[in-house]
């Protein structure tokens, strides 16, 4: 499941796995969203995925903010 994680990362930061592991989230550089993506054992589904934010030059102010609500978050954002 996580080479589908990190696969899927082209022009995205992997930022963290929600709580229940069905999704990541991924920051989007070239549109500056935070979106959630479902995810299982088969790869990451592209077109189920959440728009958490917009317009957001760093993800490190959403993790302050909600990063309770996640299972994992990526080191660089630790």
């Amino acid at each position: 499941m996580a080479e589908n994680l990190f696969r899927f990362e082209e022009g995205r930061d992997l930022v963290g796995i929600g709580h229940e592991a069905q999704r990541a989230i991924y920051y989007e550089t070239a549109s500056r969203s935070l979106v959630a993506v479902q995810f299982d054992k088969h790869g990451v589904y592209a077109g189920e995925q959440e728009l958490l934010q917009r317009e957001l030059d760093d993800p490190t102010a959403w993790i302050e903010a909600y990063g309770s609500g996640l299972m994992w978050i990526h080191p660089r954002y630790n």
